[in-house]
């Protein structure tokens, strides 16, 4: 006995249903239900990543996942594909044209819905990738670069913003049909 009147309280665990589900930094919805984007995704952002059902997970990036992201998509039978997506650093381009048709191509694809793309930080690879769908997807030049300096804040690439504004989206059926 402590001498005190106060009853002892013992807390629980909290039920899983009541757990905070947490996404992956810089995510966002491309496409509803559809496409996804984010940060690479981390052991914590596991169960907000089973909620959207995830078919496939594209990585832009050749870093593997951890141990227990690589469970989780094997355990949910997911796709995962990694194109790697060079960086357009010090205002140069270095990503290629048949390496983003690649990739544009893979997520196009709707059989690979619900997708998830990822770089690192999901601003400047997954922003490049997703801007050029949107120009294919006919956005307005204006809109597609605001969205990659909301995602890309507070550093945007020159390099980056000049291969979305170069970008042609023939060039992804010419490259399709080689």
């Amino acid at each position: 006995s402590t001498g005190s009147t106060t009853p002892r309280v013992t807390i629980g665990p909290c039920p899983s249903r009541l757990q905070p589900l947490l996404p992956p930094f810089n995510y966002g919805t491309v496409d509803v239900h559809t496409i996804y984007r984010s940060s690479f995704p981390q052991d914590r952002n596991l169960d907000f990543l089973q909620t959207l059902k995830i078919r496939s997970i594209l990585t832009l990036v050749d870093t593997d996942p951890s141990p227990a992201l690589q469970t989780w998509i094997k355990t949910n039978q997911i796709t995962h594909v990694k194109i790697h997506l060079a960086t357009n650093k010090h205002g140069a381009v270095n990503i290629t044209p048949d390496t983003l048709s690649q990739a544009l191509l893979f997520v196009m694809n709707r059989a690979n819905h619900p997708l998830h793309i990822h770089c690192n930080q999901g601003k400047h690879r997954t922003g490049c990738l997703v801007a050029c769908l949107r120009k294919i997807q006919g956005v307005p030049l204006p809109d597609i670069l605001a969205e990659y300096h909301a995602y890309a804040w507070p550093k945007s690439r020159d390099g980056d913003v000049k291969l979305i504004t170069a970008f042609d989206p023939a060039s992804v059926y010419e490259y399709a049909v080689r």
